[in-house]
């Protein structure tokens, strides 16, 4: 209360703080890896918003094919396991297109979780890459197909 101590963690905690009392400003965001194009804020933005993708994996996996295969009709031919499922409702049914949308989803996932270590990051992608280079007729393009 009134003791030397009392009075010096005071006056530190209030010197600390600022002259107006309050919390000093954050550090700034630690740089990212220059071979990320992506800035601290668009990497804090896509891990965030990964996470509740990440909730859900399966069904937005599906979602993500069903929606690709409508915008490019062309790329359903590349799935032989299910290139035959020419509607929506079939599809969204299909216990093929789930196990790959999975398998593509959790690619992504671990993808998205090593981007703190860009060496196990670009080694992952290289190698997710050349997976696709045996899939005949495969286009490293495909890669580039964006959804409206």
């Amino acid at each position: 209360m009134g003791c030397e101590l009392s009075k010096l963690a005071g006056t530190k905690s209030r010197n600390q703080a600022g002259n107006d009392g309050s919390s000093p400003p954050p550090p700034p965001p630690a740089a990212t890896d220059p071979r990320l194009p992506l800035t601290a804020r668009q990497k804090f933005t896509v891990i965030a918003s990964w996470k509740a993708v990440s909730r859900a994996l399966e069904p937005t996996g599906i979602y993500m094919f069903i929606r690709l295969f409508e915008e490019n009709a062309e790329l359903l031919n590349m799935f032989t396991k299910f290139r035959e499922l020419k509607t929506k409702e079939q599809q969204s049914t299909s216990m093929e297109l789930a196990e790959h949308a999975k398998t593509v989803m959790s690619t992504l996932d671990e993808g998205i979780k090593s981007l703190d270590d860009m060496d196990a990051f670009l080694t992952y992608l290289h190698e997710v890459g050349a997976s696709h280079t045996k899939i005949p007729g495969f286009n490293r393009q495909y890669f580039w197909v964006s959804l409206p």
